[in-house]
């Protein structure tokens, strides 16, 4: 692993690093406990000023440093008593002691092989680590397990999840196919529906369908608890101006939607919608 850039900010600490593999929490939690074994046992740090040129013959390999962005011949080279060597004009502790505690909160994949690991230390790290334990009672109490087998029951239930979601797919394509009934104005085609409990991916490649035939219009409303997916489209001969039509909705029920006449998709509050979709759709209708 190789550290490419370190961050120390009001906000935010933490380090860019570069590492070929996946960065698992079991090693996470292997750093943490050797960077505060190294804490505990409060290590000296010490400056040291050497020239550029004879830091190999001093220390190997061993320090690291941004030597691409560092021009002066004399380095200052701050060592963690026999742990980590680096060249550094940053300020720095005397003893690792003074650190008191060091916590990893976070891991980011920024891109291919580099990530940025974020972390507090201090009464920060302290603080952050009884919120975390916090947070993981809360979890532990919404899930119905024990904090120790949390990741299992997790993995678990997105397992479960995701077989949920293939069979509410399938299912959702095969319900989908049997709505034929559409109303005919002035020859185009317009298929209107509420749905509810629907994969809306699904609902969308339907409207992606119907609208292949000139002279048709789709639009679904999909009803998900408390909230709703609208979901419309039309077939590329006709110059009808659905989104406006669809947002104006949307936003009536305390939403909002996107997209191009082809499909467009908006998300909104379920309340009321049944009375609201009719108008819309009649809506389409007077547009014709």
């Amino acid at each position: 692993m190789k550290i490419i850039k370190d961050i120390f900010k009001h906000e935010k600490t933490a380090l860019i690093v570069r590492y070929p593999k996946q960065i698992d929490w079991d090693k996470v939690l292997e750093a943490e406990k050797m960077a505060n074994k190294i804490v505990e046992e409060d290590r000296e740090v010490r400056f040291i000023h050497v020239s550029k040129e004879k830091i190999p013959e001093k220390f190997g390999d061993k320090v690291r440093g941004r030597w691409d962005l560092i021009k002066d011949d004399t380095i200052r080279v701050v060592e963690v008593d026999d742990f980590d060597y680096s060249a550094c004009m940053g300020k720095h502790v005397k003893s690792a002691g003074k650190i008191e505690m060091i916590i990893i909160t976070g891991i980011h994949s920024l891109r291919k092989d580099e990530y940025e690991i974020i972390f507090e230390v201090g009464r920060e790290a302290k603080m952050r680590a009884l919120e975390l334990v916090k947070t993981l009672g809360e979890v532990s109490e919404i899930v119905g397990a024990e904090p120790f087998k949390l990741p299992a029951t997790i993995k678990n239930i997105k397992s479960r999840l995701e077989s949920f979601e293939r069979n509410l797919r399938i299912l959702s394509k095969e319900r989908l196919k049997s709505i034929n009934d559409y109303e005919n104005v002035d020859g185009i085609k317009i298929y209107s529906k509420v749905l509810e409990g629907f994969d809306r991916n699904e609902v969308g490649k339907h409207i992606f369908d119907l609208t292949k035939d000139n002279k048709t219009i789709a639009v679904f409303a999909n009803i998900d608890g408390e909230k709703a997916t609208i979901s419309a489209g039309k077939s590329n001969d006709l110059d009808i101006d659905l989104l406006t039509v669809v947002k104006a909705m949307c936003k009536k029920l305390g939403g909002n939607a996107g997209g191009k006449n082809r499909l467009i998709v908006g998300g909104c509050n379920s309340k009321n919608l049944r009375e609201n979709f009719k108008e819309m759709v009649d809506d389409i209708k007077n547009s014709i």
